[in-house]
Formats: C-alpha cells, structure tokens, sequence
C-alpha cells in the first residue's frame, strides 16, 4: 500500500487539469515525500496510476522516463560511510526553507565537544571566565531563581522588569530531592539594568513566569497570584515522548559492527520535528 502523503499527491494528480506535469513533478520531488521502506509501494501505485490513465502517448513518454530516472536514483541509493555520516550530521531545525519539507536521517543532539566529551552551556560559561577572568559575567551557584520584580513606576503598555527575587542556598528548588526547609536559605534580589533572559527550561522557565504573573489568568487566580499579563499560552502543550524497545535478532554474530546509534527519522506524514526517534 502506497504511503498517505503519496495516495493524496495521486489523487491531485488525477484531477489535475495538466496531467503528465502533475505525475512529472510528484516524481522530480518523490525523494521528499517517500520513505526508503515505503518506495517499492509507492513507485508501484504511480505506476499503476499512469497506466491506467488516458494519457497521450507522448505525455506518456515523458512521464515514464522520468520514472525510469527515479527508479535508477533509487537503484543507486547505496550511501557510504562519509555519506552516512553527512545525513547523521543533518540539523532538523537547520534554517532552510525547504526544512518542513526534507525527509530522512537526521542526527540527535550529542552535547559533547568535538573530542566526545560532555559538553554543556555551564562548559561555555566556565571557559569564556578562563579566557578573560575580566569579562563582566557573575556566576551565583546553589541559586534558585523564584520571582521577577515588576517596576511599580511604569505605566502604560508591558509591565517593565525591575529586579528579579532569588534564594541561595544548596538544593532550595523544592522539587529536589534533597531539598531540606530547616536548612539555612538566605533571599536576595539584584537589579536587572537592560533585560532579563530566562532560560530554566522547558519546565522552569513557564514556571517563574506564571509565579511572577504571566500566564493563564484563571489558572494564577487559584494560587492567588497577581495576574500581570494573562497569557494563555504559558506552559501550554507541553506533551510526554513515548518510547519503545525494538529487538533484532540476526542469523550470523555481528559483535565487531555492534554500537549505539542515535537518530531522527522526519517522513512524509510528519507534522514539522522528527515522528521517529531511534536509539
């Protein structure tokens, strides 16, 4: 069976006023809307589709031999390990504007350095201090970011960032675990001079904001939090990663060619990101 996004370009390509145009440029971009696993499907069902149309034969023609053309990419498709390693280096997210559109392999992030050490954005800030001790960057550690102080002079338009509230002390998040409310924890602010970045997270970060009164009103009415901004969106769709186990047996022992993989897979039916993630 031909895949979903194949069906409805046939199906357009049968009411299309110029047919053989139609079926020539579902061919010329099939390598955007096919997976690998779904192409002997696929090349099947518009091939069955154009011969079971009244095309002119010259119309024909030009059709079927772009898709010979097409069968012979396929044919020849064998990446070797530098192509391979090319499609694993592939950014989703990679600024182009044929991105939503691109399928196939993709890599995972890897948040190492090009040695394969962990690498994180504490690394970043560790090195730039390293190489100019006099940077103007303050590093506060054991600190837990709990509240953004509004102007109270502003007036008119968005509220204004004065300061920001925080407590220091080691674990005083009280999700951790380790988290101890008889263990000393001393509140400080500082003032914020030109703008405030907030980068907790996926979870933290609409969190602080709710906390300091953006978000949806109702929901900050119930915690008896001052509505600043009623914003609906924070901390919306926000949904879990399922995941499976997949196991292979094979016939022969392939211990020396064994190793962990880690990739993207974005197909035809996707709805932007990756819809397969493989470990």
């Amino acid at each position: 069976m031909a895949s979903p996004e194949i069906s409805r370009l046939l199906a357009e390509a049968k009411a299309a006023d110029d047919q053989a145009a139609a079926y020539d440029s579902l061919l010329a971009n099939l390598k955007s809307h096919s997976m690998p696993t779904t192409v002997a499907a696929d090349m099947k069902a518009i091939a069955d589709s154009l011969f079971s149309n009244d095309l002119r034969v010259v119309a024909l023609r030009n059709v079927l031999e772009r898709f010979i053309s097409v069968l012979r990419d396929f044919e020849n498709a064998d990446l070797s390990v530098e192509e391979l390693k090319n499609q694993l280096n592939r950014d989703i997210n990679a600024l182009s504007p044929v991105r939503d559109q691109t399928t196939g392999i993709f890599g995972l992030i890897t948040h190492t350095d090009s040695e394969g050490r962990r690498f994180s954005p504490a690394h970043y800030v560790r090195k730039a201090l390293a190489d100019d001790p006099d940077l103007p960057l303050f590093v506060e550690l054991n600190s837990t970011f709990t509240e953004i102080v509004w102007d109270p002079l502003s007036s008119g338009g968005l509220p204004a960032v004065m300061a920001i509230n925080y407590v220091a002390g080691p674990s005083a998040y009280k999700a951790d675990p380790r988290y101890d409310p008889n263990r000393n924890a001393s509140s400080k602010f500082t003032y914020i001079g030109k703008e405030l970045i907030i980068a907790g997270g996926a979870f933290n970060s609409p969190q602080i904001l709710k906390l300091s009164g953006i978000g949806p009103a109702d929901e900050l009415k119930k915690h008896n939090i001052t509505v600043v901004v009623d914003l609906p969106g924070v901390g919306a769709n926000l949904g879990d990663i399922y995941e499976g186990s997949v196991v292979s047996l094979a016939n022969k022992p392939n211990i020396d060619n064994m190793g962990s993989y880690s990739v993207q897979l974005k197909t035809s039916v996707s709805e932007g990101g990756r819809d397969i993630a493989l470990w």
